[in-house]
């Protein structure tokens, strides 16, 4: 027997505010309508990153979201009206930011991202911390859905001669033999010319290949006669020089 809708489940009860069908609300957030249904079913659990996304959009508390059953809390909840009205309040009024206070924004987000990069150098975590950075940026873009925006702005930007590298800042690499290194896709790290792209090696030579490594020179031909060899019996006289 299916599973009847949950009423008072709080993502439904967003949506319905909204007056969205369920294939409209699943393209809004970037899911699948199917997974809607199991969230609103509460066959599956509304993940956080969709709980935020709900709360930036809409303006409703991402915990009172994260339950099966309960009514959605307002970020303006002192403000009287429908959940629809307080909604749209939010989506009319606080979401247009001026232009000065989004370039505050920006310029604030701006000087936390380099003081934590200073941080990350101090701990010898900076390169760690761009590799996960620029995951994080690659995911908020599918999350949000503004992969077309993207683009759209890179063309802006290139066709006013300021190009934006969007390529990774650094990926894992297989060689034909099956080791991996990491290669660099940043100008300040070229792969082709940085030492930090080659691969590592796999384990440290033995001494005795070490040994034999070194070996050729130290049998190295003399003038006029055969190699000496490094070998010799225990006891055994050195061999005498020819005059």
């Amino acid at each position: 027997m299916a599973k009847k809708p949950l009423n008072d489940n709080p993502v439904r009860l967003v949506r319905k505010a909204l007056g969205n069908t369920q294939p409209e609300f699943a393209r809004q957030l970037g899911i699948s309508e199917s997974f809607l249904q199991k969230i609103e079913l509460g066959v599956k659990k509304l993940p956080i990153e969709l709980a935020e996304l709900m709360m930036v959009r809409f303006g409703v508390r991402a915990d009172s979201l994260m339950s099966e059953h309960g009514k959605p809390d307002a970020l303006f909840d002192c403000r009287p009206g429908t959940l629809t009205e307080k909604m749209a309040y939010w989506q009319n009024c606080v979401l247009r930011l001026n232009e000065d206070a989004y370039a505050n924004f920006r310029e604030n987000l701006s000087q936390k991202l380099d003081a934590l990069f200073e941080a990350a150098s101090r701990g010898n975590n900076a390169l760690v911390l761009g590799v996960y950075l620029d995951r994080w940026i690659a995911e908020q873009e599918r999350v949000l859905g503004l992969k077309l925006y993207r683009k759209a702005v890179l063309a802006e930007r290139e066709a006013e001669g300021r190009p934006v590298d969007w390529t990774p800042y650094i990926e894992l690499e297989t060689l034909q033999d099956g080791t991996l290194r990491f290669r660099a896709m940043v100008s300040s790290l070229d792969p082709r010319t940085s030492d930090a792209n080659q691969p590592a090696a796999t384990s440290n030579p033995t001494p005795k290949r070490a040994a034999r490594d070194a070996a050729p020179a130290s049998r190295a031909p003399q003038a006029g006669g055969k190699a000496l060899s490094s070998r010799r019996k225990k006891g055994a006289p050195a061999p005498r020089q020819r005059a």
